[in-house]
């Protein structure tokens, strides 16, 4: 959310050819960069860890773009009187903005734990430890683990991996369809 209220509100040199190629970085499918990743991980040694599934995605550039939308809504009247007041831009980011920005920060969240909780090539990749496989991987090892397959049983823990989206859809649901309503609005 910093990079994005920067993108936002603050005004530098080459911001537009910055935000240019951050947004082009969204083009580059994730598969290019397994090998950079795999290698990265393996020396910072949280290959074969959670945190090689989960610390990608805090620096998307979809939420960091959802969220610019959102901070460029709201209007400049509330950061030029923080100025007045002597804010710089940390406080008026910490005091001001963030607070503001609860139902497109659970946007966020929810879009990305659905394609974390969704991804398959990544755990693929990074995980060989059976005790840390996402439920996408325990679903295939089933498969390949019988002879025969048994779909009830397939069903059943496709079922068991929806729930959790379903529910925390449910939970952000008036956050999440009023982050998006109102991401891309003029305040």
């Amino acid at each position: 959310s910093m990079a994005a209220y920067a993108f936002a509100k603050i005004d530098f040199k080459g911001k537009k050819f910055v935000f240019t190629l951050f947004l082009a970085s969204i083009m580059i499918p994730s598969q290019v960069t397994i090998i950079p990743r795999f290698m990265l991980f393996y020396k910072m040694g949280i290959y074969n860890t959670l945190w090689s599934i989960i610390l990608p995605s805090w620096f998307g550039a979809t939420s960091i773009f959802l969220l610019r939308q959102f901070y460029m809504g709201l209007p400049n009247d509330l950061i030029e009187a923080a100025k007045i007041d002597g804010a710089g831009h940390l406080r008026i980011f910490a005091q001001i903005m963030l607070p503001l920005t609860k139902p497109v920060m659970v946007s966020c969240i929810v879009l990305s734990f659905i394609a974390l909780w969704n991804e398959y090539l990544s755990p693929l990749i990074f995980l060989t430890n059976k005790k840390v496989y996402t439920i996408a991987q325990a679903i295939r090892m089933s498969l390949d683990a019988e002879s025969v397959v048994q779909w009830g049983k397939v069903m059943a823990m496709a079922f068991v991996a929806v729930v959790p989206v379903i529910l925390l859809f449910f939970a952000a649901q008036r956050y999440f369809v009023e982050g998006i309503a109102t991401s891309g609005m003029k305040g």
